[in-house]
């Protein structure tokens, strides 16, 4: 169900299906913070969706209206963000305001430090009048860099074992930010997808790239990648999912240059599968057919119909 409105409201996150990952042979802790199949009050959203301008106060305002950064951080917590903002191609990146914001509210609800998985390009802040008020932030954030360990995935489908930035599994809030785009093999680049931000490209990233039968194109295996994306979500389920849907390529990604779409909205979830499916409208897309959506769901790690869950849009 799709509701307008145009007051605050709350989320309740839970727990989740499990999938244990094995690390060093060892049993790795149930790392789904929060739940796929979560019961919720009736009345409250699974999924907000904010249009308008102000990307840094509608984000604030969409966190809020899940419970705030509170719900999801704790004082003393480690905050690692999966922001997919490594070129400096205009509308391959998430915006600086909604960086920003997310950082700030850790921050405020007691964050110890926030870590980012992969470092900004060059000049990127300048993208952002907000930047200047914020330099303590800034210059707080720390990169995780590239120390990764191996997770065996036994659950997966095709890719039984992956490489991934320790921070990923120590951090005690993941926050998955992706900028919904256009991908060449997986039509969109999305929260599911954007979990590849976390893994080196040797061993782990070019075995998704690279199906059994490999001749040399990088996306000649489609149905191979998307399992394989689908495979590295086991992982772990990120705790709170920020889309940026402001403004994007639509052909000729995920690095573009490519034509720019804007239609100004910010999504915020927990459900890494419904946000995937409901953000897919932007690009004119089928969101619960697309092949990782799919799959993922498949893995029981979300839900992929939209009429079951209660949608919340706005104007910001």
């Amino acid at each position: 169900m799709t509701d307008k409105i145009n007051r605050r409201t709350f989320i309740k996150q839970t727990t989740a299906v499990g999938a244990s990952a094995v690390i060093g042979g060892q049993i790795l802790f149930d790392l789904f913070g929060n739940g796929a199949n979560s019961a919720f009050a009736s009345d409250i959203p699974d999924i907000v969706a904010i249009k308008g301008t102000d990307y840094y106060a509608n984000t604030i305002k969409a966190v809020d209206m899940i419970g705030g950064m509170s719900k999801f951080v704790s004082k003393d917590a480690v905050v690692g963000l999966n922001v997919n903002a490594v070129r400096n191609t205009p509308g391959t990146n998430v915006g600086t305001g909604i960086v920003l914001a997310v950082m700030n509210m850790c921050y405020q609800a007691g964050a110890k430090k926030v870590v980012i998985f992969k470092e900004f390009p060059n000049n990127y802040w300048k993208g952002s009048n907000l930047a200047e008020e914020h330099q303590e932030q800034i210059k707080s954030l720390e990169y995780s860099g590239w120390d990764t360990k191996k997770v065996d995935l036994p659950k997966a489908k095709t890719l039984k074992e992956a490489y991934v930035i320790s921070e990923l599994l120590e951090c005690d809030v993941y926050i998955n930010m992706p900028i919904i785009k256009h991908h060449e093999g997986t039509l969109q680049t999305g929260v599911l997808k954007n979990v590849m931000g976390a893994t080196p490209h040797q061993p782990t990233n070019r075995l998704c790239h690279e199906g059994p039968n490999y001749k040399g194109d990088f996306y000649e295996d489609i149905p191979h990648l998307t399992q394989c994306i689908a495979d590295l979500n086991l992982i772990r389920k990120p705790n709170l999912i920020i889309c940026d849907c402001t403004e994007f390529i639509t052909e000729n990604g995920p690095f573009g240059p490519g034509p720019l779409k804007k239609p100004d909205n910010l999504v915020v979830g927990i459900d890494p599968v419904a946000t995937d499916a409901y953000c897919a409208r932007f690009l004119g897309l089928n969101g619960p057919e697309l092949p990782t959506v799919v799959k993922a769901a498949e893995h029981g790690l979300g839900t992929a119909d939209l009429t079951k869950l209660n949608i919340k849009e706005i104007d910001g």
